[in-house]
């Protein structure tokens, strides 16, 4: 299979993304975004800003008035921002109305984060573990620590022990169908042409798509609970794996998809989902502008830091590793914490991390890394192949229980008469340029399974 299936899934933009991205780091503003007020001085800072280099780059600010400047953040930034710029729609010139900065959008990192946060929260319970086959239970066996069902504590340990998981179960579905098809994969496939390869592949995933997806079953007495859970946590792990391997490949073709598929299931977790808005906010911004404001929306949401193919991160996930060195900065400033010194020695963090990277590359000092250079253990994915060869979980076994989980349904449907009537009136007060509410999801929303 490794012949068959390429490192990295090509795309349109492929060359364009994996150029390395220049980062200019603005200086630390002394300003609560949850005042509007100071929301203000933060875009009035933007503006001034963005003008300065501007006519410095061009000789005036026509372009500016031309193209604008796309300004993303997480969902509270965003709503505020929102708001801010509605409190001066009645000023007089461009500037003011904060006309340069627009559209303002949702970074999709903190987006994964709050899907990868719905996906704990329905399928992990801590004293599941002792039932085979939930993600408690491969937590215990993998003896995971730092994975908690916290995913904002630990988003890296949660993201890597899904991501296993669900390859997991996924590769053993397809060892099912390459042993009910043996012959599928012709013994000289090394030699094969590109198209041959691709022919094959074809025909494999549409064995392995229709095996998905014609053993689902309904819910009744005798059913399978534990093929209910495993079946539907599968649907929610490939798209999370989409949406984790669209970041890295700078596949900007594939950002809208993935967000309209994040509807029902934000949907699905509370009809007050903040992120359920995002979505659809972001979509509605993307078909309400120009041919390039389209593109800039698209390519602005990835960030590749030292070039190559694979290399991209979200844009709001570097922003937090600007903000960390940052603070490293003012702490190393002791004592002397003057607004004026903080704004200076951030104004220069582009300069510093520069000549840090350059020190430590001609000195040989290896970069200390946060998780291992290798981030699935041999022996995890062993154990857990060992542990999913005896459940079988993915195999449709009548009578079987999965404790904590009998209300999972086999298969991730919400009906369009429940969902369309939330998404129209979203897009009609985005449309109409209305805020939205930015309050935390009501705990009665919530639910621990999916109907």
């Amino acid at each position: 299979m490794e012949c068959l299936v390429p490192p990295h899934m090509p795309h349109a933009y492929q060359r364009e993304m994996s150029t390395p991205s220049k980062i200019f780091q603005l200086p630390i503003m002394f300003c609560n975004e949850a005042k509007y007020e100071e929301c203000l001085n933060i875009m009035d800072n933007y503006e001034t800003i963005l003008e300065d280099v501007y006519t410095k780059a061009h000789g005036g600010i026509q372009t500016l008035d031309q193209i604008g400047c796309v300004v993303g953040g997480d969902q509270l930034t965003r709503v505020r921002l929102e708001g801010a710029k509605d409190l001066r729609s009645l000023s007089l010139t461009k500037k003011d109305r904060f006309e340069h900065l627009q559209p303002v959008v949702c970074e999709l990192w903190h987006l994964k984060v709050d899907f990868l946060e719905k996906l704990f929260k329905t399928f992990y319970k801590a004293q599941s573990g002792s039932q085979p086959g939930t993600l408690a239970y491969y937590r215990n066996i993998l003896r995971k620590t730092g994975v908690n069902g916290k995913v904002k504590s630990n988003f890296q340990a949660h993201s890597e022990f899904i991501i296993l998981v669900t390859k997991e179960l996924i590769g053993q579905q397809m060892e099912e169908v390459l042993e009910k098809h043996p012959g599928i994969i012709p013994s000289n496939i090394k030699e094969a042409t590109l198209e041959t390869k691709k022919k094959i592949m074809a025909s494999i995933m549409d064995k392995f798509e229709d095996k998905f997806q014609n053993s689902t079953q309904q819910q009744n007495s005798t059913d399978d609970f534990l093929y209910n859970y495993t079946s539907q946590l599968c649907q929610w792990g490939l798209h999370y794996l989409a949406m984790d391997d669209t970041a890295k490949e700078g596949d900007i073709t594939r950002i809208i998809p993935n967000l309209k598929r994040c509807i029902p299931f934000f949907f699905s977790h509370s009809k007050l989902s903040k992120y359920l808005v995002e979505c659809i906010n972001y979509i509605v911004q993307y078909e309400h502008s120009s041919p390039m404001t389209k593109l800039r929306i698209l390519e602005g949401s990835f960030v590749n830091r030292r070039g190559g193919i694979g290399k991209n991160v979200e844009a709001d996930l570097v922003q937090e590793h600007s903000v960390r060195f940052q603070k490293e900065l003012i702490r190393g400033l002791g004592s002397n914490k003057s607004e004026a010194a903080i704004t200076r020695v951030t104004s220069a963090s582009n300069l510093l991390s520069a000549v840090i990277s350059n020190f430590d590359s001609s000195l040989n000092v290896k970069q200390k890394a946060p998780h291992h250079t290798v981030q699935t253990n041999p022996e995890d994915t062993r154990i857990i192949r060992d542990a999913m060869e005896t459940l079988k979980p993915m195999k449709y076994i009548p009578g079987r229980s999965c404790q904590f989980f009998h209300f999972v349904s086999p298969k991730f449907y919400i009906s369009p008469s429940s969902i369309l009537p939330s998404i129209t009136t979203i897009k009609k007060r985005i449309e109409y340029g209305l805020s939205l509410a930015d309050n935390e999801e009501e705990e009665d929303e919530m639910v621990d399974g999916l109907p």
